[in-house]
This record gives C-alpha cells, structure tokens and sequence, in this order.
C-alpha cells in the first residue's frame, strides 16, 4: 500500500454526513462542513469536557462509545450556529473532537513520551486485515501514527488551527519531509487523501498515543 503525500492538499469529500436529518448550513461545501465540526467540537470540549473524554476513552466499537458519542452531540446542540443540527459519522465527530482535546491537552507532549510505547498500527496487524477498505483504513492509520511519533509537537499546532486556514496550510507545509519520510514503500495501490481526512487521522491517531503513553491532560 502507498500513500500519495502530494495529494494532501487536495479537496475531499466529507462522506461522514448522514442523511438521517438536514444539515443547516449557509454552503454544502467541504470547506465550510470542516470548520462547522470544528467550531462544534471546540465548543463542545469548553461546554462538556468530561462527556467528551467519555466518549474518547470507551472501547472501540462499543454500546458505550456510541451512547456517548449521541449524548455528547445532542448535549451540545447549541454549539451548532443558527440552531442547525450536526449529522455526522460517529467516527468524524470522534476524529474530530480528539483532534481539539489533542491540541488543547497534550499539546506539551514531545516524541520522547512515545519512546516506550508498542506501536499501534503494526505491519502485522495491516497483514492481518484481508477486507481492502480495512486495510486501506488501517494503512492511514499507520501513516499517521509515524507522523505524530515524530512530529508530535507540530502536529498538536496544526489541529489547533482553523481548518483550511492559512495556519494549518503553513503547518502542513511544514510537516511535509516527515509526511513524505512516513509513506509505506511497499508495492500496490496508491491513494490520493485530502487535507480533511489526513487532519482526522492525525487526530485521533495523536489521541490514542497520548492516552497509550498515560500522558496527563494540561490547560496548555
């Protein structure tokens, strides 16, 4: 599997959105659904903090995650300008909200607080996964996961920006030799991903390391 790096500026499509209830927007477009959830998980990380760290740190895939996921969302719907309703994937507002907690809380973390942590998307695991979505999925993860070991402190900075901004521009900039030094070179197939994916796989990639490493939250 190859990941194609100079595509991570390319627009993607924000798939997450699901068509249980309209979404109130002033534009349907990517750009402006990626700073909604951002504004949205900001807001719900200075309103219900505790209730966003129940919904990160319950088990994946469980009856648990996906009641505290609904409970943070509807909880916080007044963080959604003009009083529209947020519908999303659990996975992207999960992404999402760990992206925020990361740039918020773990922001002082360095690389040396990884050191004597087990990788967590390991080759074998990648090997392990025959379905090509799941591969696919744990590929990016992997890809991430080499990124934010190495680039922790500059990774928190960019989730801390606005999403399409300048800032996060110039720190993707920046993290470009590592993005590149990251890329998996075995043989198959390549994949283009957007800024908007590579941002939630950082996120929540970043999250788990920090939570691996038992590193304390600050007020940073």
């Amino acid at each position: 599997m190859r990941l194609v790096v100079q595509h991570a500026m390319a627009p993607l499509a924000c798939a997450g959105l699901l068509a249980a209830a309209p979404v109130h927007a002033v534009r349907a477009d990517e750009e402006t659904t990626a700073v909604v959830f951002w504004e949205f998980a900001n807001c719900a990380l200075d309103r219900d903090r505790s209730r966003a760290e129940l919904m990160l740190s319950a088990p994946r895939n469980s009856d648990a995650r996906k009641k505290a996921t609904n409970d943070l969302a509807i909880k916080n719907s007044r963080c959604l300008k003009d009083g529209g309703k947020l519908k999303m994937s659990g996975g992207i507002m999960r992404d999402t909200v760990a992206g925020a907690y990361v740039a918020r809380h773990f922001s002082r973390a360095v690389p040396a607080d990884f050191a004597a942590v087990p990788e967590i998307y390991t080759e074998a695991r990648l090997a392990g996964t025959a379905e090509p979505e799941a591969r696919l999925a744990i590929g990016l993860r992997r890809f991430a996961e080499c990124v934010a070991r190495k680039e922790y402190p500059r990774v928190a900075a960019l989730l801390a920006t606005k999403p399409f901004s300048d800032e996060e521009t110039a720190l993707f900039g920046q993290l470009g030799n590592t993005m590149n030094s990251c890329i998996p070179v075995e043989q198959g197939t390549k994949v283009g991903f957007g800024r908007i994916d590579l941002r939630a796989r950082l996120g929540t990639v970043a999250y788990e390391l920090a939570a691996a490493a038992k590193l304390e939250p600050t007020n940073a």
